[in-house]
């Protein structure tokens, strides 16, 4: 799948990133959302890698874009890491409805090495980083972790050392389940 990132689109990206707002949530396309993290990283993505996407077009969340596009930059490039060169990266959706509350599932997997049981305790910590000194400031997913609990959500994840990792986010579908 192409993923084309125009001078423009990056540029305005930047331009919303950068900007210090407050926290404003609002219904957004999640498609788009992820479409536009990985028209970002899209230069850094090496040929031998996939992304593969299976969300409704139609499926909205309830989130501030800007940070919600922080927590999908932050999980494709650390899943792309985690695959060095080559593998497979799905990103999914659903939502779901309990007790009359719509919520949304969002599931990023990667067929990379997997995270140690060790490891997999402390990844939402602060300053915590598998990676080698000075290729990361291991305050990522501790950021991601923060993003998802200001919409009202939880993040957890899933791994098997030699078969890959998944980040399961739960979010509220709407302002009438927050």
């Amino acid at each position: 799948m192409t993923f084309p990132a125009t001078e423009q689109t990056i540029t305005r990206f930047f331009l919303e990133f950068s900007r210090t707002g407050e926290f404003k949530k609002q219904e957004l396309k999640l498609h788009d959302l992820i479409t536009s993290a990985i028209s970002l990283l899209r230069s850094e993505i090496p040929s031998e890698m996939e992304i593969e996407l299976d969300i409704a077009d139609d499926l909205m969340v309830y989130a501030d874009k800007q940070r919600m596009q922080q927590v999908f930059l932050n999980l494709i490039k650390n899943a792309m890491d985690a695959c060095e060169k080559q593998g497979t990266i799905w990103i999914s959706a659903k939502e779901f409805y309990t007790d009359g509350r719509r919520d949304v599932e969002i599931l990023l997997s990667d067929n990379g090495p997997g995270i140690s049981p060790a490891n997999l305790q402390k990844i939402f910590d602060p300053f915590y980083s598998s990676k080698d000194v000075g290729k990361g400031s291991g305050l990522g997913l501790f950021i991601v972790h923060d993003i998802i609990e200001s919409h009202g959500g939880s993040i957890s994840v899933d791994s098997r050392e030699g078969e890959g990792t998944t980040f399961i986010i739960w979010l509220p579908g709407g302002p009438q389940s927050t």
